[in-house]
C-alpha cells in the first residue's frame, strides 16, 4: 500500500448530511475539489446560513480561533453536535461519573463540559474563545503546546482518550489474565472479547465511539481459520481507484474489508501447519460503534 501523504477526519453525524441538508450536495458539486479543511468550513458556513432565518439557533457559536487552532476548533464542533455526548455534558451527567471515581484528574472534562454548555446555552451570537480548555488538553497532551497547525484526527484521538480516563466507570483495572476462547463460534467469541475489553474500559466516551474489529486469516494450505477481536476508535480507510465516476465512502469501505492476499515474505505462519504458508486476510466490523470515525486516507488504492 503506498504511503500515506495526507489524512483528513470525518465523522459520521447520527443523521446524514444530505437527508438533513440537501443543499450541501449541491453546494460540493458547484465548488468541485474540496479540501479537508474547506469541507469543514463550507458545511458549517452552510448550517449557519440555513440557521439565521430559525427562531432555534442553539448551539450554532463560532469558536475563536487561538492562532491557527482550526483543527481544534473543527473537532470541538464536531463532537458539539455529537447529540449523545453533547446531552452527557449539557445534563451534567460526566460529574456522577467524576464522583463516582473520586478522581483527582478531572479538569480536562471538566472544562470539555464547560465550554459544550456555553456553546449551547449563550444567548449571544459572538464566538466563544475555547482558551481554557485549549489549557487543559495541553496539560493532558503536551504535543498541542502552542498555537501552530496540528494534524485533527490525533487531536481527536488524543481529546477522546483524556475525556475517557476521566470518567472510566472502572476505578480498578482487573490484572491482565489470558483466556483460551478459540473453542467457542466467532459470535460467541466476539461478545466474549468485548466484554474483557469492558471490563477495563467502560465509559461514556466508550458507549458512543469505539467499536470493535474481526481480523480473520485463514490458511490456503490445510484451511485453518484464526480470528482477532479488536477494539477500535477509527478506522483509516483508503481511496478506492474506479475508472469511472465518483469514488463513494462504500467504495472505500469495501476496500478496507477486501480480502487480502499474504504470499512471499508476508506469509504469516500457520497454528495447524507450524509453517510458514499463504494465507489469505480479511477485516471484518464486528461491532460498530453508535458514532463511526472515518479516516479517509488521500493514498489510491486499485
Amino acid at each position: 500500500m503506498p504511503s500515506m501523504l495526507q489524512s483528513y477526519t470525518v465523522t459520521v453525524p447520527e443523521e446524514p448530511p444530505a437527508a438533513a441538508f440537501p443543499f450541501l450536495k449541491q453546494e460540493m458539486r458547484r465548488k468541485g475539489s474540496m479540501s479537508g479543511s474547506m469541507l469543514v468550513s463550507t458545511f458549517v458556513g452552510l448550517l449557519i446560513n440555513q440557521a439565521k432565518n430559525s427562531k432555534s439557533a442553539q448551539g450554532l457559536v463560532g469558536l475563536k480561533n487561538l492562532g491557527n487552532t482550526c483543527f481544534m476548533n473543527s473537532i470541538l464542533q464536531c463532537l458539539s453536535n455529537t447529540h449523545s455526548l453533547r446531552d452527557y455534558c449539557l445534563h451534567n451527567s460526566h460529574r456522577r461519573d467524576l464522583n463516582n471515581n473520586s478522581r483527582t484528574n478531572t479538569a480536562l472534562m471538566e472544562e470539555f463540559a464547560k465550554l459544550l454548555q456555553t456553546m449551547w446555552t449563550s444567548s449571544s451570537s459572538e464566538a466563544v474563545s475555547p482558551s481554557e480548555f485549549k489549557t487543559q488538553i495541553q496539560r493532558y497532551a503536551p504535543r498541542f503546546v502552542g498555537y501552530n497547525q496540528q494534524d485533527a484526527q490525533e487531536f481527536l484521538r488524543f481529546l477522546l482518550d483524556g475525556l475517557h480516563n476521566e470518567v472510566n466507570r472502572v476505578t480498578v483495572r482487573p490484572r491482565g489474565s489470558v483466556e483460551d476462547f478459540d473453542h467457542l463460534p466467532d459470535e460467541e467469541k466476539g461478545k466474549k472479547m468485548w466484554s474483557k475489553y469492558l471490563e477495563r474500559e467502560d465509559s461514556k466516551i466508550v458507549d458512543v465511539f469505539v467499536g470493535q474489529l474481526k481480523s480473520s486469516l485463514t490458511c490456503s494450505y490445510c484451511g485453518f481459520c484464526s480470528t482477532v477481536f479488536d477494539p477500535f476508535w477509527d478506522l483509516s480507510l483508503p481511496i478506492a481507484k474506479k475508472g469511472y465516476g465518483e469514488v463513494s465512502l462504500m467504495d472505500c469501505m469495501r476496500l478496507f474489508t477486501k480480502e487480502d492476499v499474504l504470499d512471499g515474505d508476508e506469509k504469516p505462519t500457520c497454528y495447524r501447519c507450524k509453517a510458514r504458508r499463504r494465507c489469505t486476510k480479511k477485516f471484518t466490523i464486528q461491532k460498530f460503534p453508535k458514532i463511526l470515525v472515518l479516516r479517509i486516507l488521500s493514498s489510491v488504492v486499485a
